[in-house]
Formats: structure tokens, sequence, C-alpha cells
């Protein structure tokens, strides 16, 4: 008896692009060079390596570049690591990931009446640029914050802090990066919610235009309670639904909860 295979419960991520979806969604978007010797690989090939590269976190010496017909690599690995460098510099890879949203909503593919966000960590054992160590995982690296909308398309570019810092640090920009993308591709936020986990649930003050802050100081109401809450361009509230050590916060962008 055949077995069929279930539909996957997550949207899977793309490390392999067709030549014609290339063509379709990315290139318009990326910059090319005006002068000097063409691509020998072609940008389409080393798009896809530069997508291997970010998917599986190898090094950049490790890519498997095809090799030519003499049986070495058609290019050098630090040629698609300054391809990748200079689309990411100028903007490129920025703006073909913004025609992407725009192109998932135009489909009808996204549901944003809730969106959810979390933040994960990048480890860095060898160093960096704006790393930090945690003492809770005892590792270095960096932490970023992904906003994705209940079918699981990422929605919004995202902010980067050092991994020692708390989730909070990073919804202020995550927000200003999910209006941003909203402006320019005609995402309706009102009345949208974003679920968040516990680690955006304390006391922060950031220097951005985000001030939180917890009533529990003034109300004797515990941390994790529904009158605990943060207000800036959202309004953050702690849900009935919390349970013990973890919390869940709604947020409204753009509207009231």
């Amino acid at each position: 008896m055949s077995i069929l295979a279930q539909k996957p419960a997550t949207t899977p991520i793309p490390v392999q692009l067709s030549d014609t979806e290339f063509q379709q969604f990315i290139l318009p978007h990326l910059s090319m060079p005006k002068r000097g010797p063409k691509c020998k690989l072609g940008y389409h090939r080393v798009f896809n390596l530069i997508l291997w590269v970010l998917y599986t976190g190898m090094q950049w010496k490790c890519l498997p570049v095809p090799n030519d017909p003499h049986g070495k690599p058609a290019i050098h690995y630090t040629t698609v690591y300054k391809v990748f460098a200079r689309w990411a510099d100028d903007g490129s890879l920025e703006h073909a990931f913004i025609a992407s949203v725009g192109h998932l909503a135009d489909q009808n593919h996204l549901d944003l009446s809730v969106l959810h966000g979390d933040g994960t960590n990048t480890v860095a054992k060898k160093g960096g640029d704006g790393i930090g160590y945690s003492g809770y995982k005892h590792q270095k690296g960096e932490k970023v914050m992904a906003i994705i909308d209940n079918n699981g398309y990422v929605v919004s570019p995202l902010p980067v802090a050092p991994v020692n810092e708390a989730d909070m640090v990073l919804l202020p920009k995550g927000l200003k990066a999910l209006k941003r993308v909203a402006k320019l591709t005609g995402l309706v936020l009102k009345g949208a919610y974003l679920n968040l986990d516990g680690g955006f649930d304390f006391k922060v003050k950031s220097q951005g235009d985000l001030q939180c802050w917890d009533d529990s100081e003034h109300s004797g109401e515990s941390a994790q309670s529904p009158k605990s809450q943060a207000r800036a361009q959202a309004v953050v509230q702690c849900s009935d639904s919390c349970v013990t050590g973890a919390s869940r916060a709604d947020v409204c962008v753009g509207g009231q909860i």
C-alpha cells in the first residue's frame, strides 16, 4: 500500500530557484556591474550558491562551486561572497524581499489576522561584528527577530542585536521594519495581532520610540498578569492564557486590543 506524503506543517525555505523563478522574481531587483567581464557561472547559479550558504551556515570556502571543463572551480568562492556583499550593501536583496512580500499579498497567500514574532540566536564562534556573549546559553553570536504571518511567510526584515541583549530590544526595530514593508507593499495591518513569547514580557526602556514598563511596580500585580502592559506604536498586553514560567503577549498594530 502506498503512503501519500503529508503536507508539511510549515512553509519550506527555498534553497534553490529555477532559472524561470530567478528571472521573474529576483533578477529585476539585483544590481549588475556596468563594466568588466561577465560572470562565468551566471548569476542564477551564483544566487543559488548564496542561498545554500545562508541555509546551511557553512563557510564560504566550503561552497560546492561547479567545476569547469578542466576540472577546476568555475569561479573562486570569494567571488560569490563579493557578489553577496554588494547585493546586501546596495539594498538589492532587500528590494527583492519586499517585492516577494508584495507578490504573496497579490496572490492572497498572506494571512495577516495574526502575526508571530520570535527571537533566535546565530552562533559566531570566531567572532564578528556586533556580537555578544550569552551567559545563559554559553555562546557568542547575534540575535535576530523574525515576524511571520499566520501561514509562515516572513513579512519583515530581520533586525539584529548582540546575543546577550533581551528579545525586547529587537521589537522597536522589528515593528518599524514591518510598518515600512506594509507601506511599500500595501499590506493592511490595522487590527492585526502580533503573538510574542515570554521573552518580550518585562521592563525595558530603549533609546528608540518604544518605552515599555511594568504596571506591577505600581499595582502589585504579577509581571505576567493581564495588567502588565507596554505602549508605543503598538500596545502590548499579557493575555489570560499565561502559564507558569511563560506568557503570551498580543500586540495590536495600528488599532486597539
